[in-house]
């Protein structure tokens, strides 16, 4: 408004697009010609920026600022601003003037501002007032949050808890319903709901419904707080923050999983919840007909039909158990009494539901009584920990939930997973009490025979078990989560009474090699690993000590590469699926883009010992491939402002012909390594007509037949730069790149995959490779020198790659 000669405000006619009027809003009031800023308080600006209008039927409404409309002739209608906010600067004037007439929802930001900041909100009210002591007060006077819907009565929203309501750094986040027409001035909440564990970044309302659906909030911003702040032994210090704010960066990112959660209006319960394939986009979700649409930030618009909700099920509360005993399951299963047994008939019986117990997990068989009732039984073949899953479907829709039962070892009475004196204690003296029945849980587990007395077999059992039981049991659960020089781990606690604490052992190669890296016991189940080298792939283990010293037996093994996180990571030792040698998939280690085939006469073949006795993927030049699909991780995504690839290959024979090792994108925009007339190409290009246009870059150098090449590709568009490394060694940099925008089409390995741009304009050819690839990494980023140069040479090591493999240029 304060550029440019002002604000254009058209009035049109919706049907024939005639211009009723246009009037110019500058920084002069129409009526006096004073300057708009004589009518602020506090520090704000008048309201001059545009934005998604919208209207109640009376007034219009841009941001804060309140129009009026006026006729000034017979088919001339002009605006006319009113109220300019904020009211006061004072708060509680300024409080006093957020409801009544002219209250709407607006975002002081825009509603279009996705930006996840404190400061950024939208407000069921009349104003905003900026400033350190008017900014955070909008929730305390009107409804605020980071986004907001109504209907006639409620204003539902996700916004910060009001204890945050002040000046603060850190802040945590509420659900809440609140009164759109309080009787006093102030909020007035009909329910708040502080544990949802989704940032919620899209929110609409159908009906009694309201749905939400963000990513995971993983992390508590007071205890991150805590820890940049705590002083040494601050008993708040948690070194899991690190490793926290990892977890938190990538699930905003979209690298956790979505959630969709339906809550109920009228009192905030969770009535269903659903993975999403990817991150909405900002008040990307909208109802109607029945039918729920999110627009989501891969492309992709996923659709819900309404209407029906899957069955609440409780599968009951965990359990502890005797090896003797059964668990009886107490389960509950509500539903909505949908789907109809006839979908046209309203009125006609449900068609009911069916309920089903499996074993997720555990070391034993597991017998159920009935294994489709809800409430039955459930006798195990040995001990040990077991989660049983309880699946409820109604016709259309299912769920499920999961109870935990522990089964004790034989002898172990007192449940602390470990065979000792105290046992012994709890054996003797039932053996003393004499009488035993099935009602006191066999004699309180003593009755480890089933014989219904406390007798010699039984103390047979507990001995039989005592040095076993010795030691405690070996750590569970155990995870290892990377992070940039560290790798930080986490495991369940251990139950015995008398642990004294925990080593974890580490290894460079998985199964043999290990030692301990800690210097005293641990007390606590986690452990931040931070003398590691980014790149290299580490073994972890875990055992437990007790009070006697006595030490477990390893835990499973976990492994974990620090550094800098692909979005794309395949290794030909790992999760490739074979049948014969041929290979059907190629599974991506960063979780987010396998490469596969489906067509098994085009499939490639794994070679176990090809590459310095490593595993590696060959092509034979006939076309055989692997395709990726399209992923904003890697390609639809953009527009990229780094990128940096990196492939372990081995040429074969022939190095003259056309042969495309990867390659992603098309004839307007992509990247690629292929081989043509004795060189290796490492190739990038944005031609697109309405885009900063660059290369191909084409950097090129000799190489040898049968021989192997790491190369790696690092476009920086916030320098300028593209370069291409070969055995860590620079072949050349293209210095004109901007950002590489998103390029659709599948990507391969092995073959041109439709359309792309080689270094002489032309995409012709079919580019068969003929060679092995024995492992692939794609970074959303163009990786430092040092961090490059560390990956090169974990490769160059792992794959016997010298230097002098470059051919003499």
């Amino acid at each position: 408004m304060f550029l440019d000669g002002g604000l254009r405000f058209l009035l049109l006619d919706p049907i024939t697009g005639h211009k009723f009027s246009e009037t110019i809003l500058d920084d002069r009031d129409p009526e006096t010609s004073e300057n708009l800023q004589v009518h602020v308080k506090n520090l704000n600006m008048p309201v001059a920026l545009p934005d998604i209008l919208s209207s109640d039927g009376k007034y219009l409404f841009m941001r804060s600022q309140r129009f009026a409309f006026e006729r000034s002739g017979r088919f001339e209608l002009k605006p006319v601003r009113e109220q300019i906010p904020p009211h006061s600067g004072n708060h509680t004037e300024q409080a006093s003037q957020q409801y009544g007439e002219g209250a709407h929802l607006f975002c002081p930001f825009g509603f279009l501002d996705d930006t996840w900041f404190h400061r950024s909100y939208w407000v069921f009210g009349r104003s905003f007032a900026s400033g350190a002591g008017g900014y955070y007060r909008a929730g305390r006077y009107a409804p605020a949050g980071r986004i907001l819907v109504f209907d006639d009565s409620c204003i539902y929203g996700y916004g910060r808890q009001p204890q945050y309501y002040k000046w603060s750094t850190p802040l945590e986040y509420q659900l809440f319903a609140a009164e759109k027409y309080p009787d006093s001035q102030s909020i007035e909440y009909h329910w708040t709901d502080y544990s949802v564990p989704i940032l919620v970044r899209a929110m609409v309302l159908a009906d009694k419904t309201l749905f939400i659906a963000g990513p995971a909030d993983v992390l508590n911003e007071e205890e991150a707080f805590d820890y940049w702040s705590a002083e040494p032994n601050d008993p708040n210090y948690n070194p899991n923050i690190p490793a926290k704010l990892v977890a938190q960066d990538a699930a905003l990112e979209g690298h956790s999983g979505t959630l969709l959660w339906a809550v109920s209006a009228s009192d905030g319960n969770k009535l269903a919840e659903y993975n999403l394939e990817s991150l909405p986009v900002w008040d990307g979700m909208v109802a109607a007909n029945g039918r729920l649409f999110i627009s989501m930030k891969n492309g992709k618009v996923q659709c819900f039909v309404g209407g029906n909700y899957p069955p609440k099920v409780d599968a009951g509360e965990d359990q502890s158990i005797f090896p003797i005993a059964t668990a009886i399951l107490d389960a509950t299963i509500m539903d909505d009494g949908l789907p109809k047994v006839d979908p046209c008939d309203l009125g006609s019986e449900p068609i009911g539901v069916t309920t089903n117990w499996i074993k997720l997990d555990g070391p034993g068989q597991i017998n159920f009584g009935d294994p489709c009732a809800v409430d039955t039984t459930a006798s195990f073949s040995q001990s040990g920990q077991y989660t049983l899953r309880l699946t409820a479907f109604d016709g259309d829709l299912s769920y499920y939930d999961d109870i935990n039962i522990s089964v004790s070892r034989p002898g172990d009475l007192d449940f602390d997973n470990d065979v000792d004196v105290f046992d012994l204690d709890k054996l003797v003296t039932q053996w003393l009490l004499g009488g035993c029945d099935a009602l006191n849980l066999f004699c309180n587990g003593a009755d480890q025979t089933g014989s219904g007395s406390i007798d010699f077999g039984d103390y047979v059992v507990t001995a039989k078990n005592w040095l076993s039981g010795v030691h405690p049991a070996a750590p569970t659960d155990l995870v290892a989560t990377p992070g940039y020089n560290q790798t930080s781990l986490d495991w369940d606690d251990n139950a015995e009474l008398d642990m004294a604490g925990y080593n974890v052992y580490r290894s460079l190669s998985s199964g043999s090699g290990y030692t301990r890296v800690n210097q005293s016991l641990l007390r606590n189940s986690e452990y931040v690993d931070t003398n590691v080298t980014n790149y290299i792939t580490y073994y972890y283990l875990v055992t437990a000590v007790d009070t006697f010293k006595y030490e477990s037996v390893y835990s499973d093994e976990v492994s974990a590469c620090t550094g800098i996180q692909p979005v794309m990571k395949l290794l030909a030792d790992i999760g490739v699926t074979t049948s014969e040698a041929v290979v059907s998939k190629w599974e991506d280690q960063a979780k987010n883009n396998d490469a596969s085939q489906s067509t098994e006469d085009e499939r490639p073949v794994l070679i176990n010992s090809a590459i310095n006795n490593e595993p590696a993927i060959e092509f034979d030049g006939t076309g055989k491939h692997l395709d990726v699909s399209d992923s904003g991780d890697i390609n639809t995504g953009g527009p990229y402002s780094g990128k940096t690839l990196a492939v372990v290959f081995k040429t074969d024979s022939d190095v003259d012909s056309r042969q495309v090792i990867w390659e992603q994108g098309g004839g307007v925009r992509g990247l690629s390594f292929y081989l043509d007339s004795g060189n290796l190409y490492i190739n990038g290009w944005n031609l697109g007509e309405s885009q900063t246009q660059w290369g191909p870059s084409a950097l090129n150098t000799p190489v040898f037949a049968n021989t192997v090449y790491v190369a790696t590709l690092v476009m920086d568009a916030n320098t300028g730069t593209f370069e291409g490394f070969v055995n860590g060694t620079s072949i050349g940099i293209y210095d004109s790149v901007a950002q590489l925008h998103k390029h659709s089409g599948n990507c391969a390995f092995g073959h041109k995959e439709g359309a792309t741009k080689f270094h002489d304009g032309t995409g012709s050819g079919a580019g068969n490779f003929a060679g092995q690839i024995a492992e692939f990494y794609q970074y959303n980023e163009a990786l430092p020198d040092g961090d490059r140069q560390i990956l090169e040479n974990v490769l160059i090591k792992k794959y016997g790659v010298s230097s002098n493999r470059l051919a003499a240029q």
